[in-house]
């Protein structure tokens, strides 16, 4: 398990194995409140952040957090987290995963769906139906987007799935909606990247598979530079190893970070509302036994 520490302090880990077992290796971790899965949203911006320092980030595929469901031409966006900064799974987002990790452990592997795992499992088509914008949950006709080619920066300024997957507060509701500066701040810089690295014009497709009258769940890929900084819905949860990574944000390991730094002045100060504040933080980022 590869584990970088970003610049801000940021702890990433790339879990490693076939891709179904390592989104259950990092549900477990989420519900351990020892991190998150990062969205598309998160990945993206993670990206263009660190690329001068991490460039291995958008040189990789990634499987985020956010996810596509899909029934004939009817496709549903669920993004995973708020706008809080809690990164707490939303109610769609952690049916998904937890249907992701159900269906590891019910169903043979010979049984797992290249394009995604079945809906019908767990009765999950119907209980998504009941969700809306507000729950996270965007729905689209496939016939009415561009799929499956690259677009100019221009073209994606104007992308629904682009938008929706990013946060663009026309496109999402207020509980989940980022700035249109951090939006098109993405989109920008992720054109800019890849112009002055691999001279693209065009990039950041949106793929899907076929039309399929299953009803299926999948999660959203990241895509690499290399791959046109694209998404993609497709998940062959029945890959070995090569088809994707998943990156998890290790809070705990960061919240040592954050006690490395402060430890010597709680120590230090003599001010009681100054020393009270520092072991509040050393609450908050839940360190019950470090020295």
């Amino acid at each position: 398990m590869e584990t970088k520490r970003l610049p801000n302090g940021t702890i990433v880990q790339s879990l490693e194995g076939k891709l179904i077992e390592k989104y259950s290796i990092a549900l477990g971790r989420w519900k351990a409140e020892q991190g998150y899965i990062p969205s598309d949203y998160d990945i993206r911006l993670m990206g263009i952040d660190n690329y001068k320092t991490n460039p291995e980030i958008v040189k990789n595929i990634w499987h985020s957090s956010t996810l596509s469901a899909t029934s004939g031409n009817m496709l549903k966006i669920i993004l995973p987290y708020d706008n809080s900064g809690l990164h707490k799974l939303t109610e769609p987002a952690a049916l998904g995963l937890e249907l992701i990790d159900t269906i590891r452990k019910k169903i043979p592997s010979k049984e797992w769906i290249n394009d995604g795992i079945s809906l019908d499992n767990e009765d999950g088509w119907s209980r998504y139906k009941s969700w809306d914008e507000k729950d996270g949950v965007y729905t689209f006709d496939r016939r009415d987007v561009v799929l499956n080619t690259n677009l100019t920066e221009t073209e994606a300024m104007k992308h629904p799935l682009v938008l929706t997957k990013l946060g663009h507060p026309m496109y999402v509701d207020s509980r989940f909606s980022k700035t249109e500066g951090e939006v098109e701040h993405i989109i920008h810089e992720t054109f800019k990247i890849g112009k002055d690295a691999r001279g693209l014009d065009k990039m950041m497709e949106q793929y899907l598979p076929r039309e399929n009258s299953k009803r299926l769940l999948s999660t959203w890929m990241t895509n690499c530079l290399d791959n046109w900084a694209s998404s993609c819905a497709w998940s062959s949860y029945d890959n070995l190893v090569d088809h994707g990574k998943v990156l998890f944000v290790n809070e705990e390991d960061t919240a040592g970070l954050i006690y490395s730094t402060i430890k010597d002045h709680i120590s230090s100060t003599s001010e009681p509302a100054i020393k009270k504040a520092l072991n509040d933080l050393v609450v908050n980022c839940r360190l019950k036994e470090m020295k």
